[in-house]
């Protein structure tokens, strides 16, 4: 997290507010130090360790300087972000349970995810698409699909700026976005979805 750093306005109720930024590197180590100390109490006091690994993810993303899908699935493969769904037992071991864990992790996910579109940072925006893209073509439990939901801002602006980046030749945005809006895998809600913030996933 030395580059893609997080921002919040200190108003918890004022979710939809906060924004993801990129930071000027330090000119000093010191600083460097205790902005990443910042930007880690931050996130742990507000989001759940799902909110630190979609962090991760997009941030690794954004540093393969590639904004192609097959870029960000690599990322996605190299973190083993699909764990998300796993809950350790008694023995230590990784299990699958029952399909509300499955439900309640996907919308998770989901909302996590589409805090990202509200970041100052294109790439970090383009990261947030991919990952609800995949995040919705991968959830588990088949027999109940979890819809992205947008607000009808957010939903503008990412189809903008996907646009933006076809009319550069950069098709696999608007590829991503459109495949859920067409099938309408997106729905648009008055206000920003909000993780649930009590839930321990498991990290790698």
């Amino acid at each position: 997290m030395s580059e893609f750093e997080y921002s919040s306005t200190g108003n918890e109720d004022e979710s939809d507010e906060e924004e993801f930024v990129f930071s000027i590197p330090s000119t000093t180590q010191n600083k460097t130090t205790l902005n990443n100390i910042k930007v880690s109490k931050e996130l742990r006091s507000h989001y759940s360790n799902l909110f630190i690994d979609s962090f991760s993810l997009i941030d690794l993303f954004i540093k393969s300087k590639t904004l192609m899908y097959s870029s960000f699935l690599e990322s996605f493969s190299s973190t083993k972000f699909h764990k998300i769904y796993a809950k350790p037992n008694r023995g230590g071991k990784h299990t699958y349970v029952s399909p509300h864990h499955y439900i309640t992790t996907t919308q998770n996910c989901l909302a996590v995810a589409s805090k990202f579109l509200r970041s100052k940072s294109k790439e970090a925006r383009i990261g947030a698409v991919y990952l609800l893209y995949t995040i919705h073509k991968t959830q588990p439990f088949k027999q109940y699909l979890i819809n992205v939901k947008m607000t009808p801002t957010d939903y503008f602006n990412t189809k903008e700026l996907v646009n933006s980046y076809l009319n550069k030749g950069l098709p696999d945005p608007s590829y991503c976005f459109y495949q859920l809006d067409i099938k309408r895998k997106i729905t648009i809600t008055s206000t920003a979805i909000n993780p649930c913030l009590e839930a321990n996933y498991p990290r790698v």
